[in-house]
């Protein structure tokens, strides 16, 4: 969504010739991460805390701890680490599905070529702005996770606990991905990078 503004910007104040150096600054560095972080926390956030709260709720945690099994380890940490791998990835994914939607934009609302943008977004696409953006991305992955599995782990109750405690997951997610992403920009800029 970003892109089509910032090419309805640049065709309507006749800027259209830093259309691609935005759209790869704002996709890579923000969009990209934060989009995808969200759409991750609504799918896979609201599948783990439902899985988690339909374990506990029939008491298949409780039989796990019975047998000594730490159910931390053995339900929490590989869906994190799952998560803390697939972001990066979706992210990086996101962030071509990105370049190309701006490029057909940029195509379709201005008289840009395709070579004059794949020209002006090459320029940008820089080690510094991809990995301004991709350091983030495990963070934002690790705090889906936790938020997800703690209130998997939370419901009490019966079925209606697993539709509570999966909503509150998914909004607490996109939240705490929200706050994370802040953060990273907030360090960065600081930084003056």
């Amino acid at each position: 969504m970003g892109w089509v503004l910032a090419v309805w910007r640049g065709w309507r104040f006749g800027a259209v010739v830093y259309v691609p150096e935005l759209v790869v600054i704002a996709h890579f560095r923000e969009l990209g991460p934060l989009v995808t972080a969200i759409i991750v926390a609504g799918r896979s956030g609201a599948g783990l805390a439902s899985e988690l709260a339909t374990m506990q709720v029939s008491e298949e945690i409780d039989a796990l701890r019975s047998m000594g099994f730490n159910p931390v380890s053995w339900l929490v940490v590989p869906r994190c680490l799952a998560l803390v791998v697939s972001v990066p990835l979706l992210t990086w994914i996101g962030d071509v599905m990105g370049l190309t939607g701006g490029l057909i934009a940029t195509i379709v609302s201005t008289d840009m070529t395709p070579r004059a943008y794949v020209l002006g977004a090459e320029l940008h696409i820089t080690g510094a702005n991809f990995l301004n953006g991709m350091i983030k991305t495990p963070f934002l992955g690790l705090i889906i996770g936790l938020i997800a599995c703690r209130q998997g782990l939370a419901a009490r109750g019966g079925a209606a606990a697993v539709g509570a405690r999966t909503t509150s997951a998914v909004v607490m997610a996109i939240f705490g991905v929200i706050a994370i992403s802040a953060l990273f920009t907030l360090f960065f800029t600081l930084l003056g990078i």
